[in-house]
């Protein structure tokens, strides 16, 4: 296998490109249907030294203008992953999935495959509530025809070897077990 070239321009040829760009504007220069697989996490707006704002408003308006250019670079059959936790203000949360999720329901083209949640043992500890130690990758595809395969990331049956216990398939597996 020979080693992936990683370019800095887009090329409809190239298959890895990282550019340190505005997202926005990088993605208005791309064209129709020309990613297979989008993954981001997005700035959640809540005034990090990375962000420009800790506004939930400016969150929401930056997702209407930029979701849509995503939809529209995605292959037919291409994927889009993204991930969120919550904009937080006052100790008071807002899980940004919910509001991702409601700007994309109307585009009929892309379908809501699996709602992922992502648990890591690290982060702030809080006092008033409980703290953040998840959060949600929305996972959806661009049309009916996408590839999905499980068997790479499938985790082992918690009882292997369980059986139906009555009705027609008594004592035949009940569980699949991966091999």
């Amino acid at each position: 296998m020979s080693a992936l070239k990683i370019y800095k321009r887009f090329g409809l040829n190239r298959s890895l490109i990282l550019a340190n760009d505005d997202a926005l504007g990088f993605v208005k220069k791309l064209p129709d249907g020309c990613v297979d697989l989008v993954i981001t996490s997005p700035p959640y707006c809540m005034g990090k030294e990375y962000e420009t704002s800790s506004n939930y408003d400016d969150f929401e308006e930056f997702h209407r203008t930029f979701l849509p250019e995503i939809i529209r670079i995605t292959k037919d059959g291409g994927n889009i992953c993204w991930q969120v936790g919550y904009h937080v203000k006052n100790s008071g949360v807002m899980p940004l999935d919910y509001l991702v999720h409601q700007i994309l329901q109307p585009h009929k083209e892309i379908t809501l495959r699996n709602r992922l949640i992502w648990t890591f043992g690290h982060g702030l500890h809080c006092k008033k509530r409980f703290s953040g130690r998840h959060e949600t990758v929305l996972w959806y595809s661009k049309g009916n025809e996408y590839t999905f395969n499980l068997d790479p990331v499938r985790i082992a049956q918690k009882y292997p070897g369980k059986t139906y216990y009555k009705g027609a398939k008594r004592g035949k597996p009940s569980v699949l077990t991966h091999k």
